[in-house]
């Protein structure tokens, strides 16, 4: 096991992301320890990043849905997305499987 600094990991980070794929590494922070843990990442090598789900939800890990995802905030974000309204009046419409 090895305890650093954050001056250590900043000056050195290479040296310490290497050591810790080997043993436990611990970054001092103030009154706190921070394990540098490693763990591989299967969807960097599709070139998408982290899963940015808290729960880790798989829908996520799929490179097509964060493609449609971007696409459909970039259409909100340029005015050119149709908002639709549900209230009670009109619900049995929008779940049109529910007859």
């Amino acid at each position: 096991m090895t305890i650093i600094n954050t001056t250590d990991l900043t000056s050195n980070p290479k040296k310490y992301f290497d050591l810790a794929g080997a043993e436990q590494v611990l970054v001092r922070h103030g009154r706190k320890l921070v394990e540098l843990v490693i763990k591989e990442n299967k969807t960097l090598q599709k070139a998408v990043p982290l899963n940015p789900s808290p729960s880790n939800d798989p829908y996520f890990d799929n490179p097509e849905n964060i493609k449609e995802l971007n696409r459909r905030i970039a259409l909100i974000e340029s005015n050119q997305a149709e908002f639709i309204t549900v209230d009670k009046n009109n619900i049995d419409e929008f779940f049109s499987w529910k007859k």
